[in-house]
C-alpha cells in the first residue's frame, strides 16, 4: 500500500516530511526515517489531507484532520495515526465538534471514497490511533506539567470525545485520544510526553 500511495497522481501531492504546524508536532523516532532524516518511503508515508481538500480546484472543501501517518508493519499489518493538531490547552479552545467534523471526513470521505483504490485494498490494520495534539505552553511561555494536561484537557475532552461514536478502519476500532505535544511514532509502537 505504501508503494501505491508514493505512486498515487493525487496522494503523492500531499505527502509530507515531517508532522508539525504552529509549533505543534508529533516527531518520528529514527526507526521510521531514512538515511536523509525523512520518512523511509519503503515501509512509511505521511499525508497531509488539508493539502488535498483545501486545493484551489475543491469548492467548499469539508474540514480535515492535519495528518494521517501510516507504517508498514508486515506481516502484521499497517500503523494508522490519524492526527489533528490544535494550538492550545485549554478545553474551551479546543472545539470538540470541529474535531469531530474532521475525523468524520477522514472515516466517511477520504478513506472510503476519495481514496478507495488505495485504502479499500487487502490489507491489515495492525494499530488505528486517533489523536488530537496540544499545544504544550500556557500563553506566557510556561510549561504546562504533565498532570496539569491530564486534568484540565484530557478529562475534559476525553469525556467529550469518548461519548462519539467509535471509527473503524478494517475492523480495528478507535476513539479520538488527546495527546500532548510532541508524542513520538518509533517504527512499531509510540511514546508520549
Amino acid at each position: 500500500m505504501i508503494d501505491l500511495i508514493y505512486a498515487h497522481d493525487k496522494l503523492s501531492l500531499i505527502v509530507e516530511k515531517d508532522i508539525e504546524e504552529c509549533g505543534i508536532k508529533v516527531e518520528l523516532d529514527g526507526s521510521v526515517l531514512n538515511f536523509e532524516g525523512v520518512p523511509d518511503p519503503s515501509f512509511s508515508v505521511v499525508l497531509k489531507p488539508d493539502g488535498y481538500y483545501n486545493s484551489r480546484v475543491m469548492h467548499e472543501p469539508p474540514k480535515s484532520v492535519d495528518n494521517v501517518t501510516i507504517i508498514d508493519n508486515s506481516p502484521s499489518g499497517y500503523d494508522f495515526y490519524v492526527i489533528e493538531l490544535r494550538s492550545s490547552y485549554r478545553p474551551r479552545n479546543i472545539k470538540v465538534s470541529e474535531v469531530k467534523q474532521k475525523f468524520d471526513t477522514m472515516f466517511q470521505r477520504f478513506f472510503p471514497v476519495d481514496f478507495a483504490d488505495v485504502f479499500s485494498g487487502d490489507f491489515s490494520v495492525r494499530r488505528l490511533n486517533l489523536w488530537v495534539v496540544c499545544f504544550p505552553y500556557k500563553d506566557r511561555g510556561a510549561k504546562i506539567s504533565r498532570e496539569d494536561f491530564e486534568r484540565r484537557v484530557k478529562s475534559s475532552a476525553l469525556d467529550v470525545f469518548n461519548s462519539y461514536r467509535p471509527y473503524v478502519l478494517k475492523n480495528k476500532v478507535a476513539l479520538i485520544k488527546p495527546m500532548l505535544s510532541p508524542p513520538t511514532i518509533h517504527r512499531d509502537t509510540f511514546t508520549e510526553v
